[in-house]
């Protein structure tokens, strides 16, 4: 489902992106006291996502995204500025959207079939 029309932005990332960037956290030789936002500073709009899951799963023309009313107060728009983590880290993501979403798709159609063929 998505909530309005589906122009609201986000940024999303990579979970292995993520664990790398908090490893050089912990790492980092002197304490970090400030905040640092980890994204990849890529946004794309809540109904591109849709679509592109739908064909990635190739259920394209089979699949639609439904809409329903919008969230109350929704954030129109939502994207990292990471810049700070990259100057402080040398971190950057490794991962596009597209190869996150196929590495997450493979993963769930694995996990999803292993747990349908344990016993009971």
């Amino acid at each position: 489902m998505i909530y309005g029309d589906g122009g609201q932005t986000r940024d999303y990332t990579y979970i292995e992106d993520l664990i790398e960037a908090y490893d050089l956290i912990l790492r980092h030789p002197k304490p970090l006291n400030e905040p640092l936002n980890i994204g990849s500073g890529n946004e794309i709009k809540i109904i591109d996502l849709a679509n592109k899951i739908i064909e990635l799963c190739g259920k394209k023309g089979e699949v639609e995204p439904v809409h329903v009313e919008p969230r109350p107060g929704e954030v129109r728009r939502l994207r990292a500025d990471s810049s700070k983590a990259r100057a402080l880290l040398k971190w950057e993501p490794r991962h596009s959207l597209e190869e996150g979403l196929r590495k997450f798709i493979e993963w769930y159609r694995r996990y999803r079939f292993e747990e349908w063929e344990k016993p009971g």
